[in-house]
């Protein structure tokens, strides 16, 4: 039977602290959020988890959603629908997927192992 993991890590942010990140950061490419990504796969790795996530570290199971579907305003913590929910106008969650897969690759030193694998987290519509 394959293990797998339900919920979300911590949100924390890391400071732009070196060179490279201070210069990322100045042109708007630097992601506080990508240390915690890589800590979450590693730490569900090293526990043996088959089939892992990355973590859903970037907020809470509603907002990190809502945020980016036109038709939602967040305010003091509530989402709203104003007037009607539309198509997101981008991807939400995919490039946290695919450096999450990424890391996968990174910690078994180039191929992922048949059995192990990276699942989506999406909030579904009842929740939100």
């Amino acid at each position: 039977m394959r293990s797998t993991v339900v919920g979300s890590y911590p949100v924390e942010l890391k400071e732009a602290s070196g060179f490279k990140d201070k210069l990322l950061k100045s042109v708007g490419a630097y992601d506080p959020f990508k240390d915690s990504i890589k800590q979450a796969v590693f730490s569900q790795l090293d526990a043996g988890v088959d089939i892992i996530s990355d973590g859903q570290v970037r907020g809470d199971m509603v907002s990190s959603f809502s945020k980016f579907i036109p038709g939602f305003k967040i305010e003091d913590g509530n989402t709203f629908i104003v007037p009607k929910i539309r198509n997101p106008t981008g991807e939400i969650s995919v490039k946290d997927l695919l450096y999450a897969k990424s890391l996968i690759k990174q910690y078994y030193k180039g191929s992922i192992p048949e059995g192990k694998g990276i699942k989506g987290i999406v909030t579904g519509p009842s929740t939100i």
